[in-house]
């Protein structure tokens, strides 16, 4: 019985759909397809296996081998920042200012492109989380009346690129918002329309479906959070994150392990630690300040952030370097300023400074 649960429980993850503008960034349109075919049939998992597991921690604590308590105790590594850090960071924030793009209040994917928002409420939301009131904004213009969230104001009542009007991984920017503002009108108009709408976070994808425990998970802690009504599974769902270190392992480099540690972030903020998670994320990108940071490595990070963001505009600035290789095979494609925002005032946020 636990064999059989252990193979569904290491299958999940939060498939999401590769949008136009990172297919531009991989340059292999095929091979990500796929890759993300692949990854796909890894993450199937039936309704009452996800009930099943969100009901009996127990058992995902027994098999992912990192309950609460034994990930409370994973190895955080010892930080002495470095004297200058504070004025390096805020150094490289208002740098990276100057070059970073909005269009229409926000964020674009590929200021030197096609200057597309259709990504933009995951990063908008995770620049609120650390503390830029526009994009704050940016969230909440992204909400409709109904409480639907779309993938960015300019994007509100329309489909983009192949259909798609919102998908899982936009849903996390939505949740940093949520935090980040602490608007809990916001959560529940979200959380009124989901439930009309057969758990669906959209009317018209498949990558809608709110249909596996750890983002059942995250979306519980994250309403706790803000005092908003649980609605759904989520009374179930306290501990389905558990199986995030399972997801950290297996998760394809790139924009679905940068997901994991959105996950990771924001559980963190509500006081849930996740160091073997965070670990396994440092180990497999150690490059990554993004991961460093959620792995208590403040010291690195620090070191990270300031060695990847360029001290001025790029030749080519497209997405979130985060969410890639790092080292990138493809280095024409450099920083697209927000990133470098993002983590700065992160870091900063961790030294104290507002």
């Amino acid at each position: 019985m636990l064999s059989s649960i252990e193979k569904r429980v290491s299958s999940v993850e939060n498939k999401q759909e590769t949008c136009p503008a990172r297919k531009r960034e991989e340059g292999e349109e095929m091979k990500s397809k796929t890759v993300a075919r692949e990854w796909s049939n890894r993450t199937m998992i039936g309704g009452f296996m996800i009930a099943l597991i969100a009901a009996i921690p127990g058992w995902i604590a027994l098999l992912t081998g990192c309950s609460v308590s034994q990930d409370d105790e994973a190895g955080n590594r010892p930080n002495v920042t470095f004297p200058d850090a504070r004025q390096k960071l805020t150094q490289m924030v208002d740098s990276s200012r100057t070059w970073a793009v909005r269009s229409r209040g926000a964020v674009t994917n590929d200021p030197d492109g096609d200057s597309s928002t259709g990504d933009s409420l995951l990063f908008d939301g995770l620049l609120c989380f650390a503390g830029e009131a526009a994009s704050c904004e940016a969230v909440r213009r992204s909400q409709d009346a109904g409480g639907q969230f779309w993938r960015s104001p300019e994007w509100v009542g329309r489909e983009y690129g192949s259909g798609s009007t919102f998908s899982r991984d936009m849903s996390l920017g939505a949740l940093a918002g949520i935090l980040g503002t602490g608007d809990k009108p916001m959560a529940e108009l979200w959380g009124h329309y989901v439930k009309n709408h057969d758990y669906r976070l959209c009317p018209d994808e498949a990558n809608c479906k709110l249909n596996n425990p750890i983002i059942w998970s995250t979306f519980r802690h994250v309403f706790d959070a803000v005092g908003a009504a649980r609605f759904g599974i989520m009374w179930a769902s306290e501990h389905g994150h558990e199986g995030l270190s399972l997801q950290a392992k297996g998760a394809p480099v790139g924009f679905q392990l940068h997901l994991t540690g959105v996950h990771v972030l924001l559980l963190q903020h509500v006081g849930i630690r996740k160091p073997t998670t965070s670990q396994i994320l440092a180990n497999r990108q150690p490059e990554n300040p993004f991961f460093a940071y959620l792995n208590g490595e403040t010291d690195r990070a620090i070191d990270l952030a300031l060695r990847h963001c360029p001290a001025s505009q790029p030749a080519s600035r497209h997405l979130w370097m985060w969410e890639r290789e790092i080292p990138h095979p493809r280095p024409d494609l450099q920083s697209g300023g927000w990133d470098c925002v993002f983590i700065g005032r992160l870091l900063l946020n961790s030294l104290g400074v507002q």
